[in-house]
């Protein structure tokens, strides 16, 4: 086989933000205008407890 590349990790960015997180949610919601999260609201209640 020829050369591999190595591929940066995008999880080591600074600015990184896990998918799914309801910070990533918020973010969406701030560029494209609105984003209404559409999973239980209860799990982001628990959390915030």
């Amino acid at each position: 086989m020829g050369s591999q590349k190595v591929l940066y990790d995008v999880m080591k960015h600074q600015e990184w933000i896990p998918p799914h997180s309801e910070q990533w949610y918020k973010q969406l919601g701030t560029e494209i205008g609105e984003y209404n999260y559409l999973g239980n609201p209860n799990l982001l209640n628990q959390r915030q407890r």
